[in-house]
């Protein structure tokens, strides 16, 4: 669980997370951005680049992204793996803070419900 104020430009190029689930909900500042799975392809491959098709989160928003999976941070990007393509949104120079609540779901979760 993480409550984090966001001052830069943290995780600003379009990506997927590198875990099973996260759960992410804005509270003050530009909420985070998405685009449907459809256009996941055209967006990573152009990452550093806004998208005219991005959609944003609202305030109180609690949204559950589907990640990769756990993955070696050395892993090249994949365009086709399933997940949630999402950003945050670009506030360089702006003075905004954002307040930021993310949980991050870890592999193995439904395994641990199974043995009990």
């Amino acid at each position: 669980v993480k409550l984090r104020a966001v001052g830069d430009n943290a995780c600003r190029y379009w990506h997927q997370d590198c875990v099973p689930f996260r759960m992410i909900t804005t509270y003050r500042g530009p909420c985070t951005e998405w685009v449907l799975p459809a256009l996941s392809k055209k967006t990573l491959e152009r990452r550093q680049f806004d998208s005219e098709h991005a959609q944003s989160l609202s305030h109180h928003d609690v949204a559950l992204f589907k990640g990769r999976g756990d993955t070696d941070g050395d892993a090249p990007l994949r365009c086709d793996a399933p997940g949630v393509v999402h950003r945050s949104p670009r506030t360089e120079g702006s003075g905004v803070v954002r307040l930021v609540l993310v949980l991050d779901i870890p592999d193995g979760w439904r395994k641990s419900e199974k043995l009990r």
